[in-house]
């Protein structure tokens, strides 16, 4: 059985950085292994794959001329998707987006089925409920492929984050996929009531690999604290900067992950004089376990307004590390009373202030507690748990 597999940037850039963990499974689990990545144009980063796996880029779709017959598609998927939207004076409204948005799946779709690039006999299986699910929703539709799977994690499950409270053509994907699973158990309730396929629908976690307990030599002067976060608004990393203010104990805080906001919040971390701040940026993911191996760390903060269920989180667990997080998305099936504190998602700063001053005291300070931290990452989180399970629930869907 062989493997087409879609992503939005993987393996090119470092973006994606979740599926260089399940990618090894996947590869080895098909005898082929056909990627599509949605960024086409060529770049300078292309991260090692395996030996069975041929990358394939569609960047002369555009180029593609529709026949009538895809027009047809194209205005039945938009007469369909008006049947199934929960907010049909939106949809209607925004009609020409829409219609451009299926155009575009379309000419991919097309160009596709003309270039027969699909491997044979295989799992279609994208990472996200984005294009790519719109486009294997068009190629189902048009009997090109007898299954596809995908998996969804952030934006394309809350429809709180998008214009209208509306995932544009969330229930005509589902109509076609034949099987949804979702990263997190609290993304699989939100779902649940947000569609009529709701036996398509099943959790499946994420994993992280394991590189054994991360160093941990007790310090009385300083405290370590690890972030790991796209520097963004949502991400809201500016609140650490508050958090240090009102702390009057040492602290060495160690950010990984860049964005936009990363200039501003920079020169704000500069005016924390009684404290050590190191920004590493963008890095990969070997470069971020690699630290956790060789420095002591005594906690990991996330302060993030919205989540799905990080893989930050996951991997700082691994090591023993434990965790200050918001109780947003699936962070509450990580952050509990074994591995850290789970804090309001508008918390107070003077709350979390007072836990860290009382860090030493707690029993996340010793190293007993991160046996703890770790047995619980072994038990759900283990990549080598998770995804031969993930593998074989996807091949079932070949095979039904």
């Amino acid at each position: 059985m062989n493997l087409n597999f879609f992503t939005a940037k993987y393996p090119y850039t470092k973006g994606e950085p979740i599926v260089e963990n399940e990618f090894p499974y996947l590869a080895a689990s098909f005898e082929q292994v056909n990627i599509f990545p949605h960024l086409f144009e060529k770049q300078d980063y292309c991260r090692d794959t395996s030996k069975n796996a041929s990358r394939h880029n569609l960047g002369e779709y555009k180029k593609v001329k529709l026949s009538w017959s895809w027009y047809w598609n194209i205005f039945y998927f938009y007469l369909l998707e008006l049947s199934l939207a929960p907010n049909k004076k939106f949809y209607l409204k925004n009609s020409k987006l829409w219609l451009a948005y299926l155009k575009e799946a379309a000419k991919k779709a097309k160009y596709i089925e003309q270039t027969k690039v699909l491997l044979p006999n295989a799992v279609n299986y994208s990472y996200w409920m984005n294009d790519w699910a719109l486009v294997l929703a068009f190629l189902k539709h048009r009997k090109c492929i007898d299954n596809f799977v995908f998996r969804c994690g952030g934006f394309d499950i809350w429809d709180e984050r998008h214009a209208g409270n509306y995932l544009p053509f969330r229930n005509l994907i589902y109509k076609y996929a034949n099987r949804v699973f979702p990263n997190a158990k609290v993304a699989g309730e939100y779902l649940q009531g947000k569609t009529k396929f709701k036996d398509k629908i099943s959790v499946a976690y994420l994993g992280t690999n394991d590189h054994g307990f991360g160093a941990f030599v007790p310090d009385e002067k300083v405290l370590t604290i690890v972030s790991c976060a796209s520097l963004i608004p949502l991400k809201r990393v500016h609140l650490m900067i508050d958090l240090l203010q009102e702390l009057d104990q040492k602290v060495h805080w160690v950010h990984f992950g860049d964005g936009p906001e990363r200039a501003a919040i920079e020169s704000e971390a500069a005016k924390l004089t009684q404290h050590t701040v190191t920004f590493k940026g963008m890095v990969n993911n070997a470069a971020i376990m690699d630290y956790y191996k060789n420095n002591s760390v005594d906690l990991f903060i996330t302060t993030s307004a919205t989540e799905g269920l990080p893989v930050s989180i996951q991997e700082a667990i691994s090591c023993g590390i434990p965790v200050i997080g918001t109780n947003v998305g699936g962070i509450y099936e990580i952050v509990n009373a074994q591995t850290g504190y789970l804090i309001p998602a508008d918390f107070k700063i003077e709350e979390v202030v007072l836990l860290l001053k009382n860090w030493r005291n707690s029993k996340f300070y010793q190293a007993s507690q991160r046996q703890v931290i770790r047995k619980f990452w072994q038990t759900n989180f283990d990549a080598q748990q998770v995804y031969p399970k993930f593998v074989d629930s996807i091949k079932k869907e070949k095979m039904s």
